[in-house]
C-alpha cells in the first residue's frame, strides 16, 4: 500500500515536471514573439516618421517653387506693364540706326524684340564693338524674354547661314558679342565666382 502510494506520488512529479516545462516554452515562444511584434512595431513607427518628413520636405519644396513660378511671373508682368506705360520706341531703320548711338539703338531694339534688326544694327557697328559689349548686356535686360530674343538674332545663322552679307566673318562676330552678352544679362554675377568673363578670349577673335 506504501509502495503505491509512491508511485503515485512520483508519478505526479513526472507529470508536474512535464507541465512546467511545457509552459516554460510555451512562455519562451509567447516572449519571442512579443519581441518580434514590438522590434516590427519600432522599425514601422521609424519608417512612418522618416516618410512624414520626406512628404514635408516635398510639399515644403513644391510650396517654394510654386511661389517662385508667381514670383517671376509677376515681376515678367511688371516688367512688361513698365515698357508699355513708358512707350515702346521706334525701332530705328538703318539708316537712321547708322546715325544713332549705340547704346540708344541697342534698348530700343530689345525693348521691341526686334531680333533680326538687332542682328544687322550690331554687324553695321563692328567698329564700336567696346561700346556694344559695354552697354549689350543691359540692353538686353529690357527683354520680355531675353534667352529668346538672342536664340531668335542668332537663328539665321547658325547651324547654316541664310543671311546675305558681305563678310561672313562679320556675322560669326556679332553673333559671338550676341552669345557672350546673354551671359550676364540672364545671371547675376555669383560673388565667389567674380565678374562675368568673357566666352571667348580676345585673342582667339
Amino acid at each position: 500500500m506504501v509502495s503505491a502510494g509512491f508511485a503515485e506520488l512520483e508519478r505526479q512529479q513526472r507529470l508536474l515536471a512535464t507541465c512546467t516545462r511545457l509552459y516554460q516554452h510555451l512562455s519562451d515562444h509567447i516572449g519571442s514573439l512579443e519581441r518580434g511584434l514590438a522590434a516590427r512595431s519600432d522599425a514601422l513607427r521609424v519608417r512612418r516618421r522618416a516618410f512624414d518628413a520626406r512628404t514635408h520636405r516635398a510639399l515644403d519644396s513644391l510650396h517654394r517653387r510654386e511661389a517662385s513660378i508667381d514670383a517671376s511671373v509677376s515681376r515678367a508682368l511688371d516688367h512688361l506693364h513698365s515698357i508699355s506705360a513708358k512707350g515702346s520706341p521706334p525701332a530705328p531703320d538703318p539708316a537712321h540706326a547708322a546715325g544713332a548711338g549705340a547704346a540708344e539703338g541697342l534698348r530700343a531694339l530689345c525693348a521691341r524684340m526686334d531680333s533680326a534688326a538687332f542682328l544687322g544694327f550690331v554687324v553695321a557697328r563692328r567698329k564700336e564693338a567696346d561700346a556694344l559689349r559695354a552697354e549689350m548686356p543691359a540692353a538686353l535686360k529690357l527683354c520680355v524674354d531675353p534667352a529668346k530674343f538672342v536664340m531668335d538674332a542668332v537663328a539665321d545663322v547658325f547651324p547654316v547661314d541664310r543671311r546675305e552679307a558681305r563678310s561672313p566673318a562679320d556675322l560669326a562676330w556679332a553673333c559671338v558679342l550676341i552669345l557672350e552678352a546673354a551671359v550676364p544679362a540672364l545671371a547675376d554675377p555669383d560673388p565667389d565666382i567674380g565678374p562675368a568673363r568673357p566666352l571667348v578670349p580676345r585673342a582667339a577673335r
